[in-house]
C-alpha cells in the first residue's frame, strides 16, 4: 500500500489506536516490573559470583586489593539504581492492515 493511503487509514483509526495504547499502558507497566526484577536478579547473580570469587582469592593472595572488591560493590549499587529508574517508553507503533478479499 502506498504511503498516502496508509496515512489516511491510520488517521481514520487514530482514536481507536489511542484507546488501545491507554489500555496497554498499565499492562506494559506490570511487565516492566517483571523485567526490572529479572534484570536486577541476573546482575546480582553475575556480579555476586565475581565478588565471591575475588574474596576467596584474596584470602590466599594478598595482591587482591580492597579497592577491587569495593569497585564491584559500587558497580552493583549503581546498576541497581539504574535498573530501578528504568522507564517504559513507546518508541514505535506498527499498524497492520489486513485486507479481506
Amino acid at each position: 500500500m502506498n504511503r498516502h493511503l496508509g496515512s489516511k487509514l491510520v488517521t481514520s483509526v487514530q482514536t481507536q489506536i489511542h484507546g488501545l495504547i491507554e489500555v496497554a499502558g498499565p499492562q506494559a507497566e506490570k511487565e516492566l516490573d517483571v523485567v526490572k526484577s529479572a534484570a536486577t536478579e541476573e546482575m546480582t547473580q553475575s556480579l555476586r559470583a565475581e565478588l565471591d570469587r575475588l574474596q576467596a582469592l584474596k584470602a590466599v593472595n594478598p595482591n587482591i586489593r580492597d579497592e577491587e572488591l569495593e569497585a564491584i560493590e559500587s558497580q552493583m549499587a549503581e546498576l541497581r539504581d539504574y535498573i530501578a529508574k528504568a522507564q517504559l517508553r513507546l518508541d514505535a507503533l506498527r499498524v497492520v492492515i489486513v485486507s479481506h478479499q
